[in-house]
């Protein structure tokens, strides 16, 4: 094979169903300079004999073979193999766009970027709808679709609203190898500390405005399993503010990255099943007394809304169910105090009516035109 230009890393386990969809959209590729690096990570469906066959007829597909050890473990075993000049994630249900590899190969020489992050759009698997999404559509970072390349700096705020998934991005080898990154093994939102430990270290990254991914969603992926593991929502919300402490860095994005963790967290205690949520609670409540003991100040003062009030409830609460009341009271509160602000303003707006009319009746042209008014009455009533 002639230089390999992209490394392609695809994490398999237990999808038959989709493999093959996945691998001819790498296969199939305009380009052509490329490997196909499958880490099949314990499959006990068919998947491993369909990675065989097409390791047979095609020489770029390279398998690899390993005990089921999740996701993060499987994207770093395939790191370890890699020889192209950069990498690409994709993930073994979702499928790319025959150009994608082509064109963002081309534009990361041309730009000598360190990270590329492209659109995506969604399938839906039981509807077969595939759609647009703010959050897969950058909107939050629109007005970055230049043609240049940026830093962290340069996004400001905003890089804490952009898409933090590995499989929507071209990532330069030299620069993964440089900083030696690696995805955390043994949790799920691994993505999470990848991308922003990336970012902090990349000089040059480029957005493109084209969808090159196709994301499948389908009620069997491990997103849509709402058990134990996401309590992994806390270590990893952790892991960031630990990145950015590293970098010194904790104190210019105090907020966000406050902002950040109480986000996730709530999203995550709102999905997950039921009977986990008690067990969920205890474990926030702990972590909110130690992550969180010098910032109540902070997030009274500046977390507006829902945020704060789950902040403060989840410390109080003994019990989801005193949680729900608790959110529940300070939802009246909301509206009260919404009431009093609107009858204020009602009350304050009839006084300047009022104010005016006076004022009207003072001015020296009603007083002229009274006695028109008053054969206009008398007119109107013959």
């Amino acid at each position: 094979m002639s230089n390999i230009k992209v490394s392609v890393i695809i994490p398999v386990y237990n999808v038959e169903k989709y493999l093959e969809q996945c691998l001819l959209s790498v296969i199939n590729q305009t380009l052509d300079d490329i490997e196909i690096i499958c880490v099949d990570d314990g499959s006990t469906d068919n998947s491993s004999n369909i990675l065989k066959d097409y390791s047979k007829k095609d020489s770029r597909v390279k398998v690899i073979r390993q005990k089921n050890a999740g996701l993060g473990a499987a994207r770093n075993t395939g790191l370890k193999y890699v020889k192209g000049e950069y990498i690409s994630f994709i993930d073994s249900d979702d499928w790319f766009d025959e150009k994608a590899l082509e064109h963002l190969y081309f534009e990361a020489v041309s730009k000598d970027t360190d990270i590329i992050i492209f659109k995506m759009k969604t399938f839906n698997e039981d509807t077969g709808e595939v759609s647009n999404t703010f959050y897969y559509d950058l909107s939050a970072v629109s007005e970055y679709f230049t043609n240049s390349t940026y830093n962290y700096r340069d996004f400001g705020k905003k890089f804490f609203e952009m898409t933090v998934n590995a499989y929507n991005k071209l990532y330069k080898r030299d620069f993964l190898e440089r900083i030696n990154l690696k995805f955390p093994e043994g949790y799920i939102f691994e993505d999470h500390t990848f991308f922003f430990e990336s970012m902090l270290n990349a000089k040059k990254v480029l957005l493109s405005d084209n969808y090159f991914i196709f994301r499948r969603i389908r009620d069997d992926s491990i997103i849509t399993s709402y058990d134990r593991r996401y309590f992994d929502a806390i270590p990893i919300t952790n892991k960031i503010l630990d990145i950015f402490k590293k970098y010194d860095l904790f104190e210019d994005y105090k907020m966000e990255l406050i902002n950040h963790k109480l986000m996730i967290i709530e999203l995550t205690y709102e999905d997950i099943d039921n009977e986990y949520k008690e067990e969920y609670l205890t474990f926030i409540k702990n972590d909110f007394k130690k992550s969180f003991k010098n910032y109540s100040a902070d997030i009274e003062s500046f977390i507006d809304g829902k945020l704060k009030l789950f902040y403060f409830n989840a410390l109080k609460a003994s019990s989801p169910k005193e949680l729900i009341l608790l959110n529940e009271i300070s939802d009246l509160k909301t509206k009260i105090t919404h009431l009093k602000n609107n009858n204020a303003e009602l009350m304050l707006e009839n006084k300047k009516c009022k104010s005016k009319i006076n004022e009207i009746y003072s001015t020296l042209s009603w007083k002229i035109t009274k006695p028109i008014r008053t054969v206009k009455l008398m007119l109107n009533k013959v």
